[in-house]
């Protein structure tokens, strides 16, 4: 259930941090500029709201995101990594939950002054200190968080990114193509890692018409382009093939025959790679 036991990874402790940035913002920024444990949270203003109210209005305030970020955008952010799962440990084991403070004078003594305003003004609206600390936590809680929602998004990819990565070969594009094929690889490569495998196949295809146009100085598209570079020698051997499926595979998607949701992770990788090795081949020696 929770983290205890688990080797730690990049994964889990950027959702650590995310869980304690989600229940106060200043947490995060606490515990880099202080070596604190950061489960001491728990003891602090917010243990002035039950865990258990705190774990639901976090819940509904995450599902509000994901059901926004959907909505207008389609994109579907719930992963499976645990959320919270501090809270939930202390919900489970409830002899572990500190002590919860009532009055400001039993508090820390650090904040005596900031505590003494906090009375007053608690005071003044008529209500206890208590309560008056459990109105702000709340609505702390029921903000926003659609950046935290996007911020889970690329955290539960971050470690499928990196192996991805890992697996290309050490070609130095910076040095084998034309500024003008510089974006179009870093959008192909971008989508690939993110799982876009649909955007990646037409744009590995996009990328060898646009190296074909810029080698043959034409402006036709793939299908002529491809049937040119045949006829001149440009394309001779096995670089024949690589442009052959990778025409195939991007009309593919393009024209329907292959479902965007059907595209797997072996798939696309085969087709990136082929796109890699010909647009290098093809401008071997070319670009100074």
């Amino acid at each position: 259930m929770t983290y205890k036991n688990e080797r730690w990874s990049m994964c889990k402790s950027l959702h650590l941090l995310l869980d304690l940035y989600e229940r106060d913002p200043s947490v995060p920024h606490t515990l880099l500029s202080n070596d604190l444990n950061p489960f001491g949270a728990f003891d602090d203003d917010l243990g002035r709201v039950r865990l258990a109210e705190q774990l639901e209005l976090l819940k509904q305030t995450s599902k509000n995101a994901r059901d926004e970020i959907l909505r207008k955008t389609l994109i579907e952010t719930h992963g499976g990594s645990i959320r919270h799962a501090v809270i939930q440990e202390y919900l489970e084991r409830p002899d572990k939950v500190p002590s919860l403070y009532d009055d400001p004078e039993n508090t820390k003594s650090g904040f005596a002054f900031m505590l003494e305003i906090e009375a007053e003004e608690a005071a003044e609206q008529g209500i206890s200190y208590a309560q008056y600390k459990a109105s702000g936590v709340r609505e702390k809680l029921s903000e926003k968080k659609i950046e935290v929602e996007l911020l889970r998004f690329f955290a539960d990819r971050i470690e499928h990114i990196a192996e991805a990565i890992e697996k290309l070969d050490d070609t130095d594009f910076s040095s084998l193509i034309p500024d003008q094929l510089v974006a179009p690889f870093r959008e192909c490569h971008i989508n690939v890692v993110l799982g876009n495998y649909g955007t990646a196949s037409i744009l590995c295809g996009a990328i060898l018409e646009r190296a074909l146009q810029d080698l043959l100085q034409s402006r036709s598209m793939l299908n002529e382009l491809i049937n040119e570079a045949k006829k001149n020698g440009l394309l001779s051997g096995h670089n024949i093939r690589y442009a052959g499926q990778i025409q195939a595979r991007r009309n593919a998607v393009v024209h329907g025959e292959q479902a965007f949701n059907s595209i797997t992770y072996r798939w696309v990788w085969e087709l990136l790679d082929l796109t890699r090795k010909l647009v290098s081949e093809l401008y071997q020696g070319r670009v100074a």
